[in-house]
């Protein structure tokens, strides 16, 4: 399972500049990348989205996830992703402690959510990002998000 966090796109852009980015053909992907794409789009015309690729094992997230990561690096959108673990020993809302710690290397995330009243949910998320004081580890599993 991943999680994209994303920004805008234009429907003509789909067929012709998508695919010319993206490393190699997907085999048997018509669809998935194209539907990133209107994501990306969405984004891009201040609608940004969240999407959640979620399958078995080796059937293609992580691909799918570095290219829409491209894909929207090329246009100048921040996109962060976080892979599930696929143990039980995983912290709680793993996949959202990566996207955060991603996202505040190039992203003002700090004063992002110090605008919107956020800091307080986002900080048990991910401590290291909102400079957090050492704490109960177990407060993480109770946050309100």
């Amino acid at each position: 399972m991943s999680l994209f966090l994303l920004g805008p796109v234009h429907a003509g852009y789909v067929a012709e500049e998508a695919w010319s980015l993206m490393r190699a053909e997907l085999v048997g992907r018509e669809q998935e990348p194209a539907a990133l794409v209107e994501h990306l789009e969405s984004a891009l015309a201040a609608h940004p989205r969240v999407v959640l690729c979620r399958g078995e094992p080796g059937i293609g997230k992580t691909r799918m996830a570095e290219e829409l990561t491209g894909l929207a690096a090329a246009r100048g959108v921040a996109a962060a992703w976080g892979p599930a673990a696929e143990s039980s020993g995983a912290p709680p809302y793993w996949p959202w402690r990566q996207v955060l710690r991603a996202m505040s290397a190039g992203v003002g995330i700090v004063e992002i959510a110090d605008e919107l009243g956020l800091t307080a949910d986002l900080v048990r998320l991910a401590p290291d990002v909102f400079d957090a004081p050492a704490g109960d580890p177990g407060e993480i599993g109770r946050a309100h998000v």
